[in-house]
């Protein structure tokens, strides 16, 4: 029997010569490689109150 490890990574992108949208779009571009991955069963972006101090909104 195969066990299984639950890991949960969270990762923030911070650039201070990326305006919003080109925040959101380089978060939406690493999203988008991580739900590619054959080893990433799931990935989400955090919620905006869940988000850490300092960090920029989406959406």
């Amino acid at each position: 029997m195969t066990e299984q490890s639950n890991v949960r990574i969270a990762i923030a992108i911070k650039d201070s010569n990326l305006d919003n949208e080109e925040l959101q779009e380089a978060t939406q571009n690493l999203l988008e490689q991580i739900e590619e991955s054959e080893i990433v069963e799931t990935a989400d972006l955090v919620a905006v109150e869940q988000a850490p101090e300092g960090s920029k909104a989406l959406g």
